[in-house]
């Protein structure tokens, strides 16, 4: 797999939000099961495909009634005991497949995942598309047939979502690069969402995208919305999608563009959102350093546990911060065994790992006692190629600290991160 995701899968590694009981200690065992990887959900698991899944495969501990344990608990002895590697492979298949060249699709992994030009998910609608741009935007030169990212206002300093933002939904508050550039966040969703929300069950008098239809749509549906969902197999019809893209600047006389995949884009910022007051239209080279894939998924008998909600995988960059010094135990949460810590609402996993030579986004190796979140102990082996758990904290040169979580429920569950 390395050899193949030159320069687009290989810089971004799985955080993936997953379903768990409620936390207690458990006591850790030695297995010497190993999880096994299904590149493609068509079946040939020795090749990357680009067919997105629609739905997991076989997990029969989605079938109790109880819940499961999720990612927190002993690992698995065997397959019929491992519920987190099917969304694994999911979380894979869907990146691998929508970092596929749009043009590409009939091609070869080698081909199609390395060829220039537009990704499968860079093809959905943006949310402007579909909820209408922001009310002050900056305007660009046409002369560059370049993408657009608005940081649009409502006029009167601030910034409207309408477009792209700068602003994290869980702190509502920029997320600054160790050079001191702010992360820019791409929203899009896929065709069979984008028609839901035109027309509800076919009803353009309800549709979401408008604040007339939206009061509709209550009046009619005071249980709320029901967006469309997968095929219950996991090579049927896609379900709802969105995606959220984290791009950022990068400089040339500071960063390696090779490490990430990357597009040219003219970013246009509105006047009031100018220190100057003047708005501004500039080209910009940027790197994708994190993204969201949501996937409504259906209510299925045998897997029960599994409520009728959405798939969700965050990937991220592998240099986003490095990770911590010390392993993190999966039964004490990077915690003891007296004062276990579950990794709820903790800032750190302790300090972070030496990296001679190591370039960071999100993380300066000159402000020294600051941690990060790793990933636990995981069933992989010595794998980095997937990193399980919260998202890690890191503290860039201009900023005091960043903070993000996506948290897991009862249920994979949608939430606005």
């Amino acid at each position: 797999m390395k050899t193949l995701l030159v320069g687009i899968v290989l810089p971004l590694l799985v955080a993936m939000a997953i379903v768990a009981s409620p936390l207690r200690p458990v006591a850790q065992t030695q297995s010497s099961y190993q999880p096994q990887a299904q590149f493609c959900v068509s079946g040939n698991t020795g090749a990357l495909c680009s067919k997105l899944p629609a739905y997991i495969g076989p997990d029969s501990r989605l079938g109790l009634t109880v819940g499961y344990n999720g990612l927190y608990g002993d690992p698995p002895r065997s397959a019929s005991e491992d519920v987190q590697t099917p969304f694994d492979n999911m979380a894979w298949q869907m990146f691998v497949a929508l970092n596929w060249a749009a043009g590409g699709v009939e091609q070869p992994a080698a081909q199609g995942l390395t060829a220039p030009g537009p990704r499968v998910w860079q093809t959905y609608p943006k949310v402007s598309a579909l909820f209408g741009n922001s009310k002050v935007r900056a305007g660009c030169p046409q002369a560059l047939a370049l993408p657009i990212f608005y940081i649009g206002s409502y006029g009167n300093g601030k910034p409207a979502p309408n477009n792209e933002e700068f602003l994290q939904a869980s702190t509502n508050l920029p997320l600054i690069d160790v050079n001191g550039n702010w992360t820019l966040f791409e929203r899009r969703v896929n065709a069979i969402e984008a028609s839901y929300l035109r027309a509800p069950q076919g009803l353009s008098a309800q549709t979401l995208t408008t604040r007339d239809g939206q009061r509709n749509f209550i009046k009619a549906n005071p249980k709320g919305a029901d967006f469309t969902a997968s095929a219950s197999m996991p090579d049927g019809k896609n379900g709802s999608i969105e995606i959220k893209a984290a791009w950022r600047i990068l400089d040339p006389a500071k960063d390696d563009a090779s490490k990430y995949y990357t597009q040219n884009i003219l970013l246009a910022v509105s006047g009031d959102l100018v220190r100057n007051g003047k708005p501004f239209c500039r080209s910009e080279k940027v790197g994708l350093v994190g993204m969201h894939i949501p996937q409504r998924n259906p209510f299925v008998e045998q897997n029960k546990t599994l409520l009728p909600q959405w798939i969700w995988a965050t990937f991220e960059h592998v240099d986003n911060a490095p990770l911590a010094q010390a392993p993190c135990n999966v039964s004490n949460g990077c915690g003891s065994a007296t004062s276990p810590t579950y990794w709820i609402n903790k800032p750190s996993c302790g300090p972070a790992a030496t990296a001679p030579g190591a370039h960071y986004s999100f993380y300066d190796p000159a402000q020294s006692g600051l941690g990060t979140n790793i990933a636990p102990q995981g069933l992989l082996g010595n794998s980095r190629g997937i990193r399980r758990g919260p998202m890690r904290t890191a503290r860039p040169a201009r900023q005091r600290r960043y903070r993000r979580r996506c948290a897991a429920g009862r249920s994979i569950r949608r939430r606005r991160c």
